[in-house]
């Protein structure tokens, strides 16, 4: 196999060419960041490891069957395969099943590391698409049907300001085990995938050095109304930890129709950011002349709000849409999602001149239609033609 087979294999960049068909490829992220690229957004540089690199590295050290043979008690007890003679009984059993099958793995993880082919295969694609001093983030990609929910599964932890090519092959490695924790392994269990090798791709990507970062919902997040934006900003990066008690937040909320925008500024005493002394990200102190003033500006406001109308109209549907604002004042998008909260809503398009439809209701429902009765109508005539 030639090193540009290697590389294929192993890494993927992002390219116009790139469609859902590569999905098992470069995951649920990375297609998404694709996607977002296609339609013109600002998405910093980026790149995936693809799942067949821990494949092989599996294979390389020797432990492919190993693992299969330790994760047996729980392949045999398979959802269905083994009728419990009590739920709670069924609980406590598959819990210590559980429990002993994860200290195995756990143990023969040791041996794993990334081969040294694929970390010439990643330092390939990294010196030509982001600059060798950058920080990036690393970030697991669910390859195959289990997206929606890893978050509780702890895949959804990025390893943040990692630089250099040998810190980024350990981040990938931290990722490789995180995904035999015992809650992947039972998430993928109460899922119905496959346990072993899971298909979990990395992607790779410059972070940007964050002035401020937040979280927006083009669907509110509460109440699932779909004509309500909720940002969510906050100085430095986004982290891991969304807890608002580590750094408060300010909430911007914003009418898609009117665009009449309220705001709620909080005091941010801290911030999420880069230690330079100790490394990684940390709870840092803001400024006190900062500590109350919005940390997004009335013209970063709009750039949100556009890019976000922007997203959920290419997607067909409401969006929980990560980005961040860098010291000059550009927004870039780190990644999207459709909203938990009304991903069933897909009559909504972001716009002001919507207008609700009476199609085939016509003599029962005069007038415009909200868009709750619609999406009520629509499930239940649905339901009714099954």
């Amino acid at each position: 196999m030639s090193h540009d087979d290697d590389v294929a294999r192993w890494v993927r960049t992002p390219t116009a060419a790139l469609g859902l068909s590569d999905r098992p490829l470069v995951g649920e992220k990375g297609l998404n960041l694709a996607r977002l690229q296609s339609h013109g957004q600002a998405v910093p540089p980026w790149y995936a490891i693809t799942p067949g690199a821990l494949r092989d590295a599996l294979d390389a050290a020797d432990l492919t069957t190993p693992i299969e043979e330790a994760l047996a008690p729980l392949i045999a007890r398979r959802p269905g395969q083994l009728p419990p003679s009590s739920a709670s009984d069924a609980s406590n059993s598959f819990d210590l099943t559980l429990e002993a099958v994860t200290v195995r793995v756990a143990h023969l993880l040791r041996q794993l590391a990334v081969p040294a082919a694929i970390e010439r295969a990643i330092a390939a694609v990294h010196s030509r698409h982001i600059p060798a001093a950058a920080f990036c983030a690393v970030r697991a990609s669910v390859a195959d049907g289990g997206a929606g929910s890893h978050a509780v599964a702890g895949l959804a932890d990025a390893a943040l300001y990692v630089q250099g090519h040998a810190a980024i092959g350990e981040a990938v490695r931290g990722h490789w085990l995180r995904a035999y924790s015992a809650a992947a392994l039972r998430h993928r269990h109460r899922s119905g995938l496959p346990l072993h090798p899971p298909a979990i791709a990395m992607v790779v990507q410059q972070m940007v050095d964050a002035a401020s970062s937040g979280v927006l919902h083009t669907a509110h997040p509460e109440s699932g109304d779909v004509r309500t934006l909720l940002a969510c900003a906050r100085f430095g990066v986004c982290g891991n930890d969304d807890d608002a008690a580590i750094a408060p937040r300010d909430v911007y909320e914003i009418d898609k129709t009117s665009r009449t925008l309220r705001q709620t500024v909080v005091e941010k005493p801290a911030q999420l950011g880069l230690d330079l002394v100790a490394g990684g990200v940390h709870r840092l102190p803001v400024p006190v002349r900062r500590r109350h003033t919005p940390s997004l500006g009335d013209d970063q406001v709009r750039a949100v709000v556009r890019a976000g109308l922007d997203i959920e109209r290419a997607y067909g549907q409401p969006q929980t849409i990560v980005f961040c604002i860098d010291p000059e004042g550009w927004l870039s998008v780190l990644r999207t999602r459709p909203a938990p909260s009304a991903a069933h809503v897909r009559g909504w398009i972001a716009g002001p001149a919507q207008r609700w439809l009476r199609a085939g209701w016509a003599e029962r429902t005069p007038g415009d239609i909200a868009p709750l009765a619609f999406s009520l109508l629509r499930r239940t005539t649905a339901a009714s033609a099954d």
